[in-house]
């Protein structure tokens, strides 16, 4: 941090958890039409291959088609809809609470990982949907995806500096997230 040697990090704070807890209001409004809405087909699929599981003989991981349904609806469920959910209430939260006082020098604030990977999630993703609406050009989120994951090792550089602290911890575990769920996405894709 370019602040001075006594200078500690900001601690989570009352404002910090009002934030978190209209990330998980904006989280539970995208999940409540979509995820909790299909739990009676999720115990009807259950139902169906609870007793082909059973009656399976031992090599189970021999990626029958069975297999890859149970796997496909497990990469559905937990990894794309339930964490996309998580990370999108999160991603749009982080950078609130990175910019509320007191925080770094606004030099240290934009050389933090967290903060950069949190706003590039949000600006690729505007872009993508601004290509898809304005010139309709469809691109896959795994763009946004590789675009993270190349993009992660040169904020591990020098002039990037993480803080010892809950808020920069948080971006690089949602930027960590993203890469998961989209690599998920694209998992999904190649069983399907």
């Amino acid at each position: 941090m370019d602040s001075s040697p006594g200078d500690r990090p900001r601690r989570f704070n009352l404002g910090d958890g009002l934030l978190l807890i209209g990330a998980l209001a904006l989280t539970l409004s995208t999940l409540v039409p979509n995820w909790f809405a299909r739990i009676p087909g999720r115990i009807r699929f259950w139902r169906e291959m609870l007793p082909n599981v059973v009656s399976m003989s031992p090599p189970f991981l021999a990626w029958g088609p069975l297999a890859r349904r149970i796997v496909a609806e497990v990469i559905h469920e937990v990894f794309i809809q339930l964490l996309s959910a998580v990370l999108l209430g999160l991603t749009l939260v982080h950078p609130v609470m990175r910019l509320r006082r007191p925080r770094p020098p606004w030099r240290a604030v934009f050389r933090q990982s967290g903060f950069v990977v949190c706003l590039g999630v949000i600006v690729g993703s505007l872009i993508l949907a601004d290509l898809e609406w304005v010139a309709g050009i469809q691109v896959q989120g795994a763009v946004l995806a590789c675009a993270l994951l190349l993009f992660w090792p040169v904020l591990g550089l020098p002039p990037w500096r993480s803080e010892a602290s809950g808020i920069d911890r948080l971006g690089r575990a949602v930027g960590w997230g993203w890469i998961v769920a989209v690599a998920s996405e694209t998992l999904l894709n190649y069983l399907g």
